[in-house]
């Protein structure tokens, strides 16, 4: 007979890597912050087997870092790594609006109607709904450059983005209305060129407004 997989402590640990990742990237637990595993184990209903092995994982994904015989703590962000990881961004995502195809007129109704949501989630102070509808709207697009492994890249850094997204959404109000419209005008015209130049504005802008926003604050781990 094969080797059994137990599925359900495989399952186990998906959930409690999901409960961990989804309140580091919500700011529940801060960067800079010491993770309690007992803790995490009982809200889990788990025992600390499958903590270790979620922690083990949040590390290798740089969201965690962990000292020997010291203990786990949230991965600080600082603005060197900001502006490094926007500026990756910025090349492969413009890149996969460059490569982009079969953008039909159903496919900008599709884009518009989820800045129509986005603008009422705005509206609604509905953060949560606004950060879901913002990855729609840019994955819609990433998805027609036809390039899995460009995917799976920008999978990556997305993982690693949505912290800072999520604290930009504190400062900007409008949930980059504007500069979500330019990109999808200029799809529509088949402007690709111009399309991968708004998208690169529109992160950069991300970049300014945390920057400007962030300096001298304790949340960075520059000073």
């Amino acid at each position: 007979m094969g080797m059994r997989v137990d599925k359900n402590k495989d399952s186990t640990v998906e959930r409690v890597l999901a409960y961990i990742r989804w309140r580091i990237i919500n700011g529940e637990f801060l960067p800079g912050s010491k993770l309690e595993p007992k803790k995490i184990a009982e809200a889990c209903k788990t025992s600390l087997i499958p903590v270790r092995e979620a922690l083990r994982v949040l590390q290798t994904d740089g969201l965690v870092t962990v000292f020997h015989n010291k203990g786990t703590w949230v991965a600080r962000i600082s603005l060197s790594d900001l502006q490094d990881l926007y500026s990756v961004r910025i090349q492969l995502e413009g890149e996969s609006i460059r490569m982009a195809q079969n953008i039909v007129p159903a496919t900008i109704a599709k884009l518009r109607d989820i800045l129509r949501r986005a603008n009422q989630a705005t509206g609604d102070q509905d953060k949560n709904t606004v950060h879901r509808l913002n990855k729609e709207f840019h994955y819609a697009i990433y998805q027609l450059c036809g390039s899995p492994w460009r995917l799976r890249l920008i999978d990556t850094l997305w993982d690693h983005a949505e912290r800072y997204q999520r604290l930009s959404l504190n400062y900007r109000g409008d949930a980059a209305e504007d500069e979500h419209r330019a990109i999808v005008n200029a799809l529509e015209s088949g402007d690709l060129a111009t399309a991968a130049g708004a998208l690169a504005v529109h992160l950069q802008s991300t970049v300014d407004l945390l920057r400007d926003s962030l300096v001298g604050t304790p949340i960075l781990d520059d000073e």
